[in-house]
């Protein structure tokens, strides 16, 4: 009986957060037919010398997520390189973060009043960002050589940061996607780069643009599931005890 409980309290605390973030970062060098590469979730490195040439790859993630009742935030931190080659270097990294939401009460229009940031920079490199909230989407792109990226969307905000207030169907559930990837590949004789961050944040307000709104997160369904699992284990726990003490009073009264 005590393995039982304890297997559905194990259950109950492996139930997966309910943000989604997906990091991956792949690095390989080619020189003369010869490949090296190097995957891993959040850095990877890969290096390789053939006949007097040297390449060399590297990529880096790093992202973090906050909340308050009435606000959320998520940020990417990024670094991708690769050194001076005569052959073919690259490197590339993308990361994910999805959240289910909610306001509260009932549907009826507000506001929703936002601050972002994008930093993405580098040389000889592709980056983009992109943001969704709701039917709200936007994406920024950064290439080339050194410079701000240039975003486009429903947010209004054309340069790499900007802040404001826009109209929002509060009361009713939504999705909210932050997401951030670039590739960078080695070429010219010169070292090829690119890093920065990327954040946006974003509260929700009543039709006066004063009064704050909750924002709730919504399990995901295998997180109910598992919920759902962990309610019934503990239900038929409490069965098989309350049939056991019965068997025990039935038995003391009997004898």
């Amino acid at each position: 009986m005590s393995r039982l409980i304890s297997s559905c309290a194990l259950l109950m605390a492996v139930i997966p957060a309910f943000a989604d973030v997906i990091t991956n970062t792949t690095c390989s060098v080619a020189i003369a037919g010869v490949i090296v590469s190097n995957t891993g979730p959040t850095s990877c490195h890969a290096a390789l010398n053939v006949g007097g040439e040297n390449g060399e790859a590297s990529s880096s993630i790093t992202n973090t997520v906050s909340s308050t009742p009435t606000s959320v935030a998520s940020s990417f931190n990024t670094s991708i390189s690769t050194a001076a080659t005569s052959g073919l270097g690259s490197a590339t990294f993308s990361g994910t973060r999805s959240l289910l939401l909610s306001s509260a009460g009932p549907v009826r229009s507000g506001f929703l009043s936002f601050d972002e940031l994008n930093s993405l920079s580098g040389f000889g490199w592709v980056a983009s960002s992109a943001t969704t909230i709701g039917s709200l989407p936007e994406n920024c792109v950064a290439s080339g050589f050194l410079g701000a990226p240039m975003c486009t969307g429903s947010f209004g905000t054309f340069g790499a940061h900007g802040s404001g207030m826009i109209a929002f169907t509060l009361g009713q559930s939504f999705m909210f996607i932050d997401s951030v990837q670039a590739s960078v590949s080695a070429g010219g004789g010169n070292p090829h780069f690119g890093s920065g961050g990327t954040s946006f944040s974003f509260t929700l307000f009543e039709a006066d643009r004063i009064t704050p709104v909750v924002i709730s997160e919504i399990p995901e369904p295998q997180s109910g599931v598992l919920f759902g699992a962990s309610l019934l284990a503990l239900g038929a726990i409490r069965a098989v005890r309350a049939d056991h003490s019965r068997k025990n009073s039935a038995a003391f009264q009997a004898g």
